[in-house]
């Protein structure tokens, strides 16, 4: 399995930036939105895991959404990713599970303490991303998946939609537009 390094984290998080386009990219508050939306779906597809235990396609993409959320988070407040080799979640997938969305509701505690109160969470906001991350990571090694791979097949889907216009078509400068109101 490939761990999600620092430096690993850190050449995602520059090839979100650079891939994909500005204007296509999420209003930070709406960035946590989605996250929220991810972790539901996560939610909803681990219910769908059949006994065997082996991870669908379904699961795994949620899983990527997830990690893609976190990314676009941290670039959205300048944070850098750094693996978190300290941190462990719950021994089983279930509570795993658990901890991705203990942490899911925690950074939107952070980021509401930021952007509705000025509180300056961003030291909070940081590690809970990182744990994010990791717990991705390790829900992702509970299944016997590499959460690299799932994060990449995620990624070369979207860089898929937005070269082939298809982005473009369902969101036209909508994003570029919520941005602005909204950062």
């Amino acid at each position: 399995m490939t761990r999600l390094t620092s430096d690993a984290l850190s050449r995602l998080q520059r090839r979100v930036l650079n891939e994909i386009p500005d204007r296509f990219r999420f209003a930070r508050i709406l960035a946590v939105l989605a996250l929220n939306e991810e972790a539901g779906e996560l939610l909803a597809e681990f219910s769908r895991i059949e006994p065997d235990g082996v991870v669908s396609k379904e699961f795994a993409s949620e899983l990527g959404d997830v990690v893609l959320s976190a990314i676009e988070i941290a670039n959205a407040y300048g944070l850098e990713l750094q693996h978190d080799a300290e941190f462990s979640a719950n021994g089983d997938r279930r509570g795993q599970l658990f901890s991705l969305c203990e942490t899911v509701f925690q950074i939107n505690r952070d980021v509401l303490e930021l952007e509705g109160f000025d509180c300056d969470e961003r030291a909070a906001l940081h590690e809970r991303l990182n744990r994010l991350v990791r717990i991705a990571e390790l829900l992702a090694s509970a299944f016997h998946a590499d959460i690299l791979n799932i994060f990449e097949e995620k990624f070369a889907r979207i860089v898929g939609l937005v070269e082939d216009g298809s982005w473009e078509r369902r969101y036209g400068d909508l994003l570029l537009a919520k941005r602005k109101k909204f950062d």
